[in-house]
């Protein structure tokens, strides 16, 4: 048996032991990192239940959201997988270069997803979040699953995390 500790990291431990003001220094620090990752990252579209074959394959994704986006206007952008090889699909991060091409793409998304290719039609995409609102929304997700189990429809999803209610339920399977 190992020695458990309410505190997870190292540097937790050290801050647990600093005076009170070098604790709200590192806090504050923390904070103003974190807001940097969130203005770097409000740029960037996570898609999730892409299946993972070829970079030529996320490549034709991309170029098919960029020109349904954008029109003759196509823009190229930037994407490449994150986290580790499993056996699951690992996530693709889009890089846009604005937050209103980020805004585009979502609406499209929305608007035309049951259109697209038939392996499209599971894909979700989503907002790339620090990991505290990571966490925020897969609490509300968790929850957004339970409303609909008991409704026995799409009737509830998260966006811009918030649980959201949909106007025009959706068959839930």
């Amino acid at each position: 048996a190992g020695i458990s500790s309410p505190l997870k990291f190292f540097s937790d431990v050290v801050s647990s032991n600093l005076p009170s003001d070098v604790q709200t220094v590192l806090l504050i620090r923390k904070a103003r990192d974190e807001e940097e990752e969130k203005r770097r990252r409000k740029k960037n579209i996570i898609v999730k239940g892409l299946g993972e074959s070829t970079e030529d394959a996320d490549t034709l994704f991309v170029n098919t959201l960029s020109s349904l986006a954008f029109g003759q206007e196509k823009k190229m952008l930037k994407h490449h997988r994150i986290g580790k090889a499993s056996a699951t699909p690992r996530l693709l991060r889009i890089c846009c270069e604005s937050v209103a091409d980020v805004f585009s793409i979502f609406q499209v998304f929305r608007a035309r997803r049951k259109e697209m290719l038939e392996q499209y039609r599971s894909v979700r995409v989503r907002q790339d979040f620090v990991s505290s609102d990571l966490a925020l929304y897969r609490a509300l997700s968790e929850r957004a699953i339970q409303l609909n189990d008991e409704e026995g429809a799409q009737m509830w999803t998260v966006r811009s995390l918030r649980l959201q209610r949909l106007e025009t339920p959706q068959a839930w399977a």
